[in-house]
């Protein structure tokens, strides 16, 4: 990942070099929702296909600093977890997943993203398609759903076993206030890459009941972004 990041700003540096590049920063408010990210199970000793825990809901402060073609963002955020079984558990996974119908918790998160855009000015308003790579870093975890952490293992690890890498792809509108303020809104498709910690809980299943299949899954959702935002 830090690969990544340091590729796309050496990228964003050099094209500096070769155009006229307008410099910006703000801040303001982040919503994103990934659902679908937990863990799939299925086979024939149990009486379960579905998916375990849909994502979660993030709600935080953002501050972006862009460079035209470039932007960058981190943003501290509350993300409320929560899932809901679609079938009932029968005896063997409900020993492994003592979740009843719901499970839920809390975590605090820092996040990072890092896109490429491409601007087109309509005067007042200006609109760019947007396209790069994110990463979610849970500072904490806290769960809330009254299972004991002795009754179920991947509950004892680490916050940051939840950490996820991802995609995003969208597009976002720039409305200028003033000749230096403007207010800006994005909307972007995210995609969550498993986390370690549920690559690990699947893993527990499989190795837990006999005969059943468990894999982590990717999670997917709405990213939505606004701001105010101040030209140097």
């Amino acid at each position: 990942m830090k690969k990544c990041i340091s590729v796309l700003i050496l990228l964003a540096i050099a094209a500096g070099g070769a155009f006229a590049l307008d410099l910006s920063a703000g801040g303001g408010l982040l919503f994103g929702l990934a659902a679908r990210n937990g863990i799939k199970a299925e086979g024939t000793t149990v009486d379960f296909e579905g998916y375990i825990g849909a994502r979660n809901l993030d709600i935080g402060g953002v501050l972006f600093f862009d460079a035209t073609y470039a932007e960058f963002d981190f943003y501290f955020a509350y993300g409320k977890c929560f899932g809901v079984f679609e079938k009932d558990l029968d005896d063997d996974l409900t020993k492994v997943l003592p979740f009843g119908k719901l499970m839920k918790g809390s975590m605090m998160q820092l996040g990072f993203s890092l896109v490429g855009k491409y601007p087109f000015d309509l005067g007042k308003l200006t609109v760019f398609p947007l396209a790069g790579i994110s990463y979610n870093l849970v500072l904490s975890y806290k769960n809330e759903d009254g299972v004991k952490s002795s009754d179920v293992p991947y509950i004892e690890l680490e916050p940051i076993s939840f950490s996820q890498f991802g995609f995003l792809a969208g597009a976002g509108l720039d409305l200028s206030l003033t000749s230096a303020l403007f207010l800006r809104t994005e909307l972007a498709l995210q995609i969550r890459l498993p986390s370690k910690g549920m690559k690990d809980l699947a893993d527990l299943v499989e190795d837990e009941i006999p005969g059943v299949k468990a894999d982590a899954t990717v999670g997917f959702g709405p990213r939505f972004k606004l701001c105010l935002g101040y030209k140097f």
